[in-house]
């Protein structure tokens, strides 16, 4: 009589990573290759999951190494967690440093995408030197900082999203960033009349995105820019193809700050 065959549980690799206090680097040590290859059931493309026999695993957590490591878990897990922040701190300073822009838009910036893990796939010039560029030319009254500490944030970020080699965010819409990548690369300042459409479009943007259904173009752009007046020290002057979806440059020269 044929005895039956026996039946192999398995734990894929995410379940001990997620689930039972294991590292790769562990896994590598302890249980070295998996016991079983199979295809991963959501993505054909992906490579084939691993997995690793129960029976194996519960035997290996058995081992007076694996204890170890598991009980110092939490302590390596709080030195990582300080590291990470001296690292953002760090990070924070150098941008900031001696920058006239708020330090709170640099920690916006830095704890929403500059993480100690992507910082050097961003330009670090022009997140040091952007924020500072914006809060000079947006020059907010004191009772408005809040508001236009966000604006400039809201800015920065779709800058940094729109160069960004992994899209895992989802941010708001914006519909100006290569404005934002004129005034950078171009040097654009409010001196010529290029120079002020550019930051016009893209404070009253970031005032009111276009993501709101029912909202006419002009009258969005209209709103953005009554409060961009009320919360700069500037005047803010535009042309009449502010207010219109086709871009004309025939009104360039009407568009000004003061």
């Amino acid at each position: 009589m044929q005895n039956d065959k026996e039946i192999i549980e398995y734990w894929t690799e995410s379940t001990l990573l997620k689930e039972r206090g294991w590292s790769k680097g562990r896994i590598a040590k302890l249980l070295k290759n998996p016991d079983k290859l199979v295809p991963n059931p959501h993505y054909r493309t992906a490579p084939k999951m691993r997995l690793y026999a129960k029976s194996r695993v519960l035997a290996a957590e058995a081992l007076p190494e694996f204890v170890t490591f598991k009980t110092s878990a939490p302590k390596r897990a709080e030195r990582a967690a300080t590291q990470r922040q001296e690292q953002r701190r760090s990070l924070i300073n150098r941008l900031s440093c001696p920058s006239v822009a708020p330090l709170a838009i640099y920690e916006a910036i830095v704890t929403q995408r500059l993480t100690p893990f992507n910082e050097s796939s961003f330009p670090e010039a022009f997140c040091r030197d952007m924020p500072e560029v914006l809060w000079l030319a947006l020059s907010p009254r004191p009772e408005f900082e809040a508001e236009a500490i966000e604006i400039v944030v809201r800015i920065v970020l779709a800058a940094l999203d729109a160069r960004a080699t992994h899209r895992g965010i989802t941010a708001p819409r914006f519909d100006q960033v290569e404005r934002i990548f004129d005034i950078w690369d171009e040097q654009l300042d409010l001196k010529t009349g290029a120079g002020v459409e550019a930051f016009a479009y893209i404070f009253t943007e970031a005032i009111a995105p276009n993501g709101k259904k029912g909202f006419r173009l002009a009258d969005r752009r209209g709103y953005a820019l009554e409060r961009l007046n009320e919360i700069s020290t500037r005047k803010w002057s535009v042309g009449p193809s502010f207010f219109q979806q086709q871009i004309s440059r025939d009104d360039e020269w009407l568009f000004f700050a003061h």
